[in-house]
């Protein structure tokens, strides 16, 4: 009887696990996607910044 609770614990656990461990990929994609976008962003600013300050050393 034990070992039967037991093993039902353990496939409980096997499967929350399985299904955290997939929730955490998906965020981490989802989390990547959206540091790239920025990163983009970043650097159209950092180019514009640039632009700025060369128009400003030409006057």
């Amino acid at each position: 009887m034990l070992v039967l609770i037991f093993l039902t614990f353990c496939i409980i656990f096997y499967v929350q696990n399985y299904r955290i461990q997939n929730q955490n990929k998906r965020i981490i994609e989802q989390n990547d996607k959206i540091i790239i976008e920025q990163n983009k962003d970043l650097m159209m600013q950092n180019d514009e910044l640039k632009q700025q300050i060369q128009q400003l050393h030409h006057r």
